[in-house]
């Protein structure tokens, strides 16, 4: 049976033994004032009881107030502010309705100014020019060690080595 290890904050451990003493399913105690609960219980224990608790040794954590929907009914208002994280939200700040991005191959729009902090540092487009080896600029790289079995070039005779080991030993 999986059990949680609960330590109420001590100014409530008698009303939290109260309410384990309550309940059909059996609790342990595990020390003076830790108890172990069942995880299929832990859920039924009132949030009250367990604000200050450690929880298997840790803090409890509250739970966050219910997110409330938005009139668009995909986004949601979180700490008084408007949160409009999904893509198909026609009423985010942009103004943006649709996902936003480019089919494949194509360009990304570019960002608007307000979308870098005031201490982003900027970084310098990337080359889209092909890499070398596409333009068939390889080929005309002289190889350092070429493998005489398959022709396959090396930067190093230890390299060139260990491929022949590998690859083309008996």
């Amino acid at each position: 049976m999986d059990t949680i290890h609960v330590k109420p904050a001590p100014g409530l451990l008698r009303p939290f033994a109260q309410w384990a003493v309550a309940q059909n399913q059996k609790l342990r105690t595990t020390g003076p004032s830790e108890f172990a609960v069942p995880a299929s219980l832990f859920p039924a224990v009132p949030e009250e009881l367990l604000l200050g608790a450690l929880v298997d040794g840790q803090p409890y954590v509250p739970r966050p107030a219910e997110a409330r929907l938005l009139d668009c009914g995909l986004c949601y208002e979180e700490d008084g502010e408007e949160v409009h994280p999904h893509p198909e939200c026609t009423a985010s700040e942009q103004g943006v309705a649709g996902p936003v991005g480019a089919d494949p191959g194509e360009a990304l729009p570019e960002l608007p100014e307000q979308a870098n902090g005031p201490d982003a540092v900027l970084l310098a487009p990337l080359d889209d020019t092909p890499a070398a080896e596409e333009d068939g600029a390889a080929e005309a790289a002289p190889a350092g060690h070429p493998c005489p079995d398959c022709d396959r070039p090396f930067a190093s005779e230890r390299g060139l080595a260990k491929h022949r080991a590998r690859q083309h030993a008996a």
